[in-house]
């Protein structure tokens, strides 16, 4: 029997009253990693989680359910999320306990901890929400139906990782060059689907830690999960068919980019943690071999310049442009969790351009506003850079989100946004232009930067979004 209750939002928060003053809040994702409560519940939510449940339905519904107390009341729990302008839900014991024998023949195994009598309403939880996520519809085969209720001493949180098979758009794509004229790269690497922002040094999942302004939305798969699995050969036949298909003669040189739209590195301290390989070096050593048959340069931005030797060597003999990613610390939650914030950045990037590496700092900024507008970590980084003579290339920042244009460019959204594709504004001071994505792009460049670059060598200017006659391309110091 489908019930008739309105499909929940994804983007709510849900929680079960227990009983007076005391809920259940439930956390998901579709791996085994585990996904940790948002950091807005803190200090109102127990830290340790009070279950986990896996489940599967007819072989291609399945999730993981993290299961955690909260003893506080509940006008303090609507009080503090509508602070943070979060959406919620409060479930009763009469609503969810009447929907939770829609479960027949689900694979469901529950690892709880005793509470007591509370425990037969966190299984009437978990059924509930288990079958609203199946759409309370029966399984179609009931056989070797596994149904566990394990009461355990502990739920530990316990991350692991999954290697996927790139799909075929996955691994090797399209460069950016296929959308802007201005930019030589043809060919985007990425060895992850999901970004290692959206982890924490601990390995639970927590996809608000990714980068509030990336423009892939690397926010729903977890990392740990979508990990790519390929050999050397598989990377080499994938370059060299892409390659072929583009058509760009073999005299010429091949633009690579690393990164395309996930960090292709990740922290050594989470790769250890877990004994997840480096599939970097793996890419690396593909691209080396196919350089032997075509001149390649390669393009590598990262906010996690941080290698081992094996891949400083590989580094070094591809020499391969090394672009230490400069951004918002606001906004970069994840990354700065791992201990990569922008001042490690630099000091990184000056190590490795002192071991001959060719490395350079790559600073996202509003570049419709003069260098003394920097925000302070591209402030940081540029005077870094002339402190140590390092390269550096500015690259003009997108603005994704409504809730970050006051932070990037000065402006509320709404003062932005009276721009059209063909680039007319409302209010012609306002150099910004909404583009069919809903992104707001600079539309013009400040002299600041037009001037900077042509008076120092070692500063470059990325724009291609900007008035043809401004716009720059860098070259990443390939």
């Amino acid at each position: 029997m489908v019930r008739n209750r309105k499909p929940y939002a994804k983007t709510k928060l849900k929680f079960f009253m227990a009983k007076s003053d005391v809920l259940f809040f439930q956390t998901y994702n579709q791996g085994s990693t585990l996904r940790s409560y948002p950091v807005e519940l803190e200090g109102l939510v127990e830290e340790t989680p009070v279950g986990h449940t896996s489940f599967r339905v007819n072989g291609n519904k399945k999730g993981f359910i993290t299961t955690y107390l909260v003893n506080r009341p509940v006008q303090q729990i609507a009080s503090r999320l509508k602070i943070h302008g979060k959406d919620f839900e409060i479930r009763s014991p009469g609503e969810y306990a009447k929907y939770s024998d829609d479960d027949e023949g689900y694979n469901i195994i529950m690892n709880l901890l005793d509470l007591g009598a509370l425990t037969e309403k966190l299984i009437q939880v978990q059924r509930d929400d288990i079958s609203e996520f199946c759409n309370y519809k029966k399984a179609k085969k009931k056989d070797k139906i596994i149904t566990h209720i394990n009461i355990v001493p502990e739920v530990k949180n316990q991350p692991g990782f999954t290697m996927i098979k790139p799909g075929k758009h996955g691994l090797i794509k399209d460069g950016k060059g296929k959308y802007e004229n201005i930019c030589p790269l043809d060919i985007g690497i990425d060895l992850s689907k999901g970004c290692v922002s959206n982890v924490s040094p601990e390995g639970i999942y927590q996809p608000c830690g990714k980068c509030s302004y990336c423009y892939a939305h690397q926010n729903g798969p977890c990392y740990l999960e979508t990990i790519y699995k390929f050999t050397e050969d598989e990377f080499i036949k994938r370059l060299y068919a892409l390659d072929k298909k583009l058509g760009i003669h073999p005299g010429k040189t091949l633009h690579l980019r690393i990164g395309q739209t996930a960090e292709a590195n990740s922290p050594p301290g989470l790769r250890n943690m877990l004994g997840f390989p480096n599939t970097l070096v793996t890419a690396l050593r593909a691209i080396k071999t196919y350089s032997k048959e075509r001149k390649i340069k390669v393009a590598f931005p990262t906010k996690i310049p941080d290698f081992d030797e094996q891949t400083k060597k590989l580094l070094r003999e591809i020499d391969i442009s090394v672009l230490g990613s400069i951004g918002y610390s606001e906004l970069e939650t994840g990354i700065n969790a791992h201990g990569y914030n922008y001042e490690t950045r630099c000091r990184l990037i000056k190590q490795l351009a002192g071991e001959g590496i060719n490395a350079s700092l790559y600073v996202a900024t509003d570049i419709t506003r003069g260098i003394e507008h920097l925000q302070p970590d591209a402030d940081y980084a540029f005077n870094y850079a002339f402190k140590n003579k390092l390269n550096l290339q500015f690259l003009d920042m997108r603005v994704t989100k409504k809730k970050d244009a006051k932070l990037i460019t000065g402006y509320e959204w709404d003062e932005l946004k009276g721009s059209d594709q063909l680039g007319l504004f409302r209010n012609k001071d306002i150099p910004w232009r909404l583009t069919g994505q809903n992104y707001l792009h600079a539309h013009r460049t400040h002299p600041d930067f037009l001037e900077i670059i042509k008076d120092f060598e070692q500063i470059r200017l990325c724009s291609t979004h900007v008035i043809d006659s401004e716009k720059r391309c860098g070259r990443c110091f390939m």
